[in-house]
């Protein structure tokens, strides 16, 4: 019974470190491609015909909540955008990338791939969006706006410039929570949890690689102390 028990608790150990480690290599991947930074021809590329093209229009409304308006004079809040001016700014987006061969190379997948996917979001809408076709196409906005912003700073990172941050988000109210203060407790919470995550990883993954290595030696050293007699008989 004891050693059932035993056996079960190392085989749901052993899945969950795995899955442990699933979820930390993910992260880690992610976390090493967002500080990677372009060579310094490919920054320059990206940036003088895409990034800094758009640095005063879409820049300065990413991460912002869209919102479908009928009337140009509607009041927006500072973090919202209307769904007309976001659809414009994304059709000269996609025709100045697909006109541009060697610009459209040097972009990854995800970046084209969240762009498309977000324009695709907006032209299957009604004439009048429903709420559930708006969440849509903010959530996928959301998704856009991470990718677009952390290659931007890969590309500052190539031109040897300071990366946009936290205080640039909040000096052009880059999010879409209701409040600033919203955003701020958002935004600690997912770095806290990120960061409790990757120390989890570490206090379940280390112990299990110290005790393989440890068991590893072992079986190494009755190895040797079983094959030591033959060897030295033949001596």
């Amino acid at each position: 019974m004891t050693e059932t028990l035993i056996t079960i608790l190392h085989f749901i150990g052993t899945i969950i470190a795995t899955l442990f480690t699933i979820i930390g290599k993910i992260w880690l991947d992610k976390k090493q491609h967002k500080n990677k930074a372009y060579s310094q021809n490919i920054a320059t590329k990206l940036d003088d015909d895409l990034f800094s093209i758009y640095q005063n229009n879409l820049e300065t409304i990413l991460y912002k909540n869209i919102i479908y308006i009928e009337t140009e004079n509607f009041p927006l809040k500072e973090n919202e955008v209307s769904l007309k001016r976001l659809t414009n700014i994304l059709a000269e987006i996609a025709s100045t990338i697909l006109s541009d061969q060697v610009l459209y190379s040097y972009l990854d997948e995800n970046f084209i791939n969240s762009l498309y996917t977000l324009i695709a979001s907006i032209d299957n809408i009604s004439i009048k969006p429903t709420k559930k076709e708006m969440k849509t196409i903010n959530d996928n906005y959301q998704i856009f706006s991470n990718i677009y912003f952390s290659r931007l700073n890969q590309v500052r990172k190539g031109l040897s410039l300071s990366t946009r941050g936290l205080i640039y988000r909040d000096m052009l109210h880059l999010y879409k929570n209701k409040s600033q203060k919203r955003f701020h407790i958002a935004y600690h919470t997912k770095s806290f949890v990120l960061y409790t995550l990757y120390l989890l990883i570490i206090v379940v993954w280390l112990p299990i690689l110290i005790v393989s290595i440890w068991q590893y030696i072992q079986n190494l050293i009755n190895l040797i102390e079983e094959i030591h007699p033959y060897i030295s008989s033949n001596q």
